[in-house]
């Protein structure tokens, strides 16, 4: 039995304690959060210091815009494994959990995560690849967007431009439209918009559309929970594609963490230390 704790009770937290408390391979010793929730094993993230040695693997459900990297100082001492999803920022990521301690897997989701393993098996076998994500809620992205001041509630939406395979073919590199639904005050509108399209990673210098309206038009977007990946390449001796289509982002996102939290203990009998993505898992751990 492998002891895990969640750190962070948003979509993908919620969906991972649900994932533990089903399974016969964990047991849950603690559901860790900032805010006040409803759970009989809920602790401040605070006192997360107190369960080190009784936590095999802590699972971190924290949004990877600013919440991952505020909150590092508590990990110090747990094997963790998590689902940070800023692919351009991920090797400064793993620089930042290599001072922790412990064994740590990083961008373990769909994407980064399968999807980052389909890119390697089709520039593997086409010299190169593109993804196509949505149309789906991005967690990630809409988490960001509720980091900002102002912001009562907001999704965000990514789906592919028409034609987007054809004209990824031809060379184009703009694929995607981000719409942002965001639910403000109306007087910080020109400010929320301003700091929207200054995230870096994010929003910057995306093709980003903003819709601003009532939080109750939020709720009903956000209760979309589908999502899809799509990687392709070519060249003259082959043509690869990989289709991941899912009808729960989030509880998808859960399950491929489980799946390498239970893979940690055997990592670590065998000599595994330091931070590693998903690529330096061997599929014989999953």
């Amino acid at each position: 039995m492998i002891n895990v704790a969640v750190c962070g009770f948003g979509n993908v937290g919620k969906c991972a304690v649900e994932l533990v408390e089903k399974s016969r391979c964990f047991n849950l010793v603690g559901v860790f959060s900032r805010r006040k929730i409803c759970h009989p094993l809920a602790q401040k993230t605070k006192n997360i210091g107190n369960f080190v040695g009784k936590t095999d693997v802590l699972l971190l459900c924290l949004g990877s815009c600013n919440d991952l990297h505020n909150n590092l100082h508590h990990f110090h001492g747990f094997n963790t494994v998590d689902c940070f999803d800023n692919t351009d920022d991920i090797a400064h990521h793993k620089q930042l959990l290599q001072q922790k301690g412990g064994l740590s897997v990083v961008g373990a989701g769909w994407d980064p995560g399968i999807l980052t393993i389909a890119r390697a098996l089709c520039k593997t076998c086409t010299g190169g690849q593109t993804t196509l994500w949505g149309e789906g809620v991005s967690q990630g992205h809409s988490n960001a967007l509720r980091q900002i001041d102002g912001v009562i509630d907001a999704v965000q939406i990514t789906k592919p431009i028409e034609n987007a395979k054809s004209l990824a073919q031809q060379g184009e590199k703009a694929l995607h439209k981000r719409i942002c639904y965001v639910a403000c005050v109306s007087q910080y509108q020109k400010q929320v918009e301003k700091e929207i399209l200054q995230i870096s990673h994010y929003f910057q210098g995306e093709n980003v559309e903003i819709v601003f309206c009532s939080p109750r038009d939020v709720r009903q977007i956000k209760a979309k929970t589908g999502h899809k990946g799509l990687v392709f390449g070519q060249n003259s001796l082959a043509e690869c594609s990989f289709l991941l289509e899912m009808q729960n982002n989030a509880m998808l996102t859960a399950q491929i963490m489980l799946a390498y939290a239970k893979a940690v203990p055997q990592l670590k009998r065998d000599g595994y230390t330091g931070v590693l993505d998903v690529l330096d898992v061997p599929a014989k751990y999953l």
